[in-house]
């Protein structure tokens, strides 16, 4: 991937990387991250990532690296969010204020807030952006909600060929539907089939929490079996065989 990144710009046509999240990084994409950036001298490339604060970019010290910290939205702008997820629906204003003033400008909050809200009955807005997705999680009916927990297992990304392999029967992968109207996954073609991605690694990370340690195992083991079934794991699995506790079975393979 770096040949291929580092040729095409250096032959004068520009070439734009733009990496999401990367706080969340692995060290080996950290390291071709990182080799990219020292050979962006003399090339048409441009390298964007976006992090959190708290993490730090092993290039983000050399002379040609810019550091951009991006403010939370505006009043304004935070407006426009909620519009955009509230569609036809109207919103009184002082829920809309009650929103505003918990999400503090985080625009990934205060969507999932407005999502919240748009509940009708509603209970009063949550504290912490890891409670609004777990109430977003609970609202789910059993066959999507036991599916999501499922990708939540398997990784980010979930190929439909993998969740059909640990055993999801064929009428519980029509919750892939509502779980991507509701924006908890999001559909990507791949040459293999479809691949269902995570909006944000904090929904896998809530939905995978909410999974109780007993049907955590069995799925572990369920998605375990299937990944030996199609050559060995893959980078995206949360598959771990040393998983399971002191005393507890630990996973069957053939």
């Amino acid at each position: 991937m770096r040949r291929l990144v580092l040729g095409t710009a250096r032959v004068g046509k520009p070439v734009v990387v733009s990496v999401e999240d990367v706080h969340w990084i692995d060290a080996t994409s950290e390291a071709l991250l990182e080799s990219l950036a020292e050979s962006l001298g003399g090339t048409a490339m441009l390298l964007v990532a976006t992090y959190r604060a708290g993490y730090r970019p092993p290039w983000v010290n050399t002379s040609y690296a810019t550091q951009v910290a991006l403010p939370p939205l505006s009043p304004h702008d935070s407006r426009h969010v909620v519009r955009a997820v509230m569609g036809s629906h109207v919103m009184p204003e002082s829920v809309t204020e009650q929103l505003l003033k918990r999400a503090e400008g985080n625009p990934f909050f205060l969507e999932e807030l407005s999502r919240v809200a748009l509940v009708p009955g509603a209970p009063a807005v949550p504290d912490t952006v890891h409670a609004v997705l777990q109430t977003r999680i609970d609202r789910l009916s059993d066959v999507p909600r036991q599916l999501l927990q499922t990708a939540a297992v398997i990784g980010r990304e979930v190929p439909k060929t993998l969740l059909q392999a640990t055993g999801q029967a064929v009428e519980s992968l029509a919750g892939l539907d509502e779980l991507k109207h509701s924006e908890f996954l999001h559909e990507r073609p791949s040459a293999s089939g479809p691949v269902y991605v995570f909006k944000h690694a904090l929904t896998q990370e809530v939905a995978y929490a909410s999974v109780p340690s007993e049907r955590q195992r069995t799925l572990h083991c369920a998605v375990g079996r299937a990944l030996e079934s199609r050559g060995g794991p893959t980078r995206s699995s949360r598959t771990t065989w040393s998983a399971p506790t002191s005393g507890a079975p630990r996973c069957r393979t053939s």
